[in-house]
């Protein structure tokens, strides 16, 4: 049961944090001094559908959440050239690149091995046997030690007052 439980809370744990990087990334947008060039940047790049158009225009949804929508924030990759397209020169790969306590895995490896458990979960209907409590752990450790990473690496670059009660 242990493992069937821990296997089933893998695709949250990966939807939480895709969504802490996609609202990350839409604050940037919002307050970004390049909104101009980052949104002909996106428009290049994504096919906008009619119903977004629509809720756009009727308030309901921002435009920098109907361009977010169209990227991906699940793997570390990813994430580095989304958040630089905001900003060529904000370098959130350092974050990634460090190890993750006395680990041999990086946390940009880490996270993108979480991501495959995750698609062969939800795309092929597999469970990770090895997914034991500690083993569940582990992986929660990583990406709220990567989260934390990235929000204290933010600040710094944008010369921000961190909050710790987050």
């Amino acid at each position: 049961a242990e493992i069937i439980f821990n296997n089933c809370k893998i695709p949250f744990m990966v939807g939480a944090w895709e969504r802490y990087l996609k609202s990350t990334f839409v604050v940037l947008l919002k307050c970004s001094c390049n909104r101009e060039k980052v949104f002909k940047k996106l428009l290049t790049k994504i096919k906008i559908l009619p119903d977004y158009l629509e809720s756009v225009s009727r308030d309901r949804e921002a435009v920098e959440w109907l361009l977010a929508d169209w990227l991906s924030f699940q793997r570390p990759k990813s994430i580095i050239e989304n958040y630089q397209i905001i900003d060529s020169k904000l370098d959130i790969n350092a974050v990634f690149a460090k190890k993750s306590d006395a680990q041999q895995e990086s946390l940009f490896e880490k996270i993108d091995h979480i991501i495959d458990i995750r698609n062969n979960i939800a795309h092929a209907a597999t469970i990770d046997t090895s997914m034991t409590n500690e083993n569940f752990r582990e992986y929660e450790k990583a990406f709220e030690e990567a989260a934390d990473s990235i929000y204290k690496h933010l600040g710094n670059y944008y010369k921000i007052e961190l909050s710790e009660d987050y």
